[in-house]
């Protein structure tokens, strides 16, 4: 309750590249576990928040901090029920990504957005989108791990399971740390869906 009140009551004065989409997300988490005015009120203020935030996005604002926010937003809509206004802006998102990714200085540093823009072709119904994505980039970086990472979640995600097998291996084979073990769980779950109980 604390929490849905401060928004209502600040997020129209906060400012910032980021800090904005961050809080209007945060105040809508807060407003799910309420009900009735309070809740409405400050999904009101949260919604009103991120429009401005993207409809006037701020000079310093990165395409991170606006694909941030759009994605924010989006997800908010569609749980209003406004899938064709969630769709917009995803859709704005990915166009924005797209063309910070072609503006970066090489493969690397455009991979900063392919989770991003992975994330987004999928909930468009665009996975193939983000196959031939992903795809490109495990040939691009043929030592990096989270290339085939993420195409395995997508193929995954597209009920591909056989296929994802292999990407999940690579990103097993060339991680590191702990994230070696949320690899290895994928590659499990690819295995699993695909049948193959040994592996």
């Amino acid at each position: 309750q604390r929490c849905a009140s401060l928004g209502i009551d600040y997020l129209p004065a906060i400012e910032g590249a980021a800090v904005p989409a961050d809080t209007s997300y945060t105040v809508l988490a807060c407003a799910g576990e309420l009900n009735g005015e309070l809740r409405d009120r400050a999904r009101a203020a949260a919604m009103a928040r991120l429009a401005r935030q993207v409809e006037s996005p701020p000079p310093a604002a990165s395409a991170d901090d606006l694909s941030d926010a759009l994605s924010i937003y989006a997800g908010a809509l569609a749980e209003a029920g406004d899938r064709a206004r969630a769709r917009e802006m995803t859709l704005r998102q990915i166009a924005i990504l797209e063309a910070a990714a072609k503006a970066a200085p090489g493969p690397k540093e455009a991979s900063t957005f392919d989770y991003a823009r992975m994330n987004a072709y999928l909930s468009v119904g665009r996975g193939e989108d983000a196959v031939a994505l992903l795809e490109g980039r495990v040939r691009e970086l043929p030592d990096d791990y989270e290339a085939p990472a993420r195409l395995a979640q997508t193929l995954l995600a597209l009920g591909r399971a056989k296929e994802a097998v292999a990407p999940a291996q690579r990103a097993v084979d060339n991680s590191y740390g702990p994230r070696k073990l949320r690899y290895l769980d994928m590659l499990a779950k690819a295995h699993r869906k695909s049948a193959d109980a040994a592996g």
